[in-house]
């Protein structure tokens, strides 16, 4: 049940952060449209067939549809060099500029979301490892090592460059594993229960 649970929170957050990123690349067509005098028909989340119309803003359509994997602008005359305020009847260079417009927004978005994880989190302290998970059985579980661990050392190195790390970690963990014990013989007294008493 819980499996099941965290698979559909999975789906629905990956809905959820596909839809906010596809919104995001829209938008900044949508944006560099309306900057370069271009009118846009239809600014839509999810793909068609429409949901509901949300709202009209300056002649444009803010639209929901059913199918969640997505958004979509539409750009009046995209493909009609004739029709006058539309994409294809703009010049050359505010073409580009709507063309551009998704992937630099795209950009920016990822500077804002690490210059904000940067200045919350800080950076990265690359001279430490720490240990985040073990899998049952392994090496590493097997000498002691628990999540929240901190290595500090590896055959008393302080050294923590990626290309050593790696090496002296792979051969440390064949030195974690630990030896299979000597056999023993032992003597253990097994003595079955005592049958209950018989009721008079």
């Amino acid at each position: 049940m819980n499996s099941t649970l965290n698979l559909l929170l999975n789906i629905v957050e990956f809905i959820v952060a596909l839809g906010i990123l596809a919104g995001m690349h829209e938008f900044g067509h949508f944006l560099m449209a309306r900057l370069s005098n271009i009118d846009v028909e239809e600014f839509g989340l999810g793909f068609p067939p429409r949901l509901v119309k949300l709202f009209t803003w300056r002649g444009t359509d803010f639209t929901l549809n059913w199918i969640p994997f997505g958004a979509f602008v539409r750009p009046k005359g995209e493909n009609d060099p004739d029709v006058p305020g539309g994409l294809g009847a703009a010049n050359p260079w505010k073409r580009l500029g709507v063309l551009l417009g998704g992937p630099v927004m795209n950009l920016l978005i990822g500077v804002l979301l690490f210059s904000l994880v940067f200045t919350e989190v800080g950076q990265p302290d690359t001279r430490t490892v720490q240990v985040i998970d073990t899998s049952p059985n392994s090496p590493a579980a097997q000498a002691g090592l628990i999540a929240g661990d901190v290595i500090t050392q590896i055959n008393g190195q302080i050294r923590f460059r990626s290309g050593f790390f790696l090496g002296s970690l792979s051969n440390a963990a064949r030195r974690l594993a630990p030896p299979p014990p000597p056999p023993r013989s032992a003597q253990l007294p097994i003595s079955p229960p005592k049958p209950p008493p018989i009721p008079m």
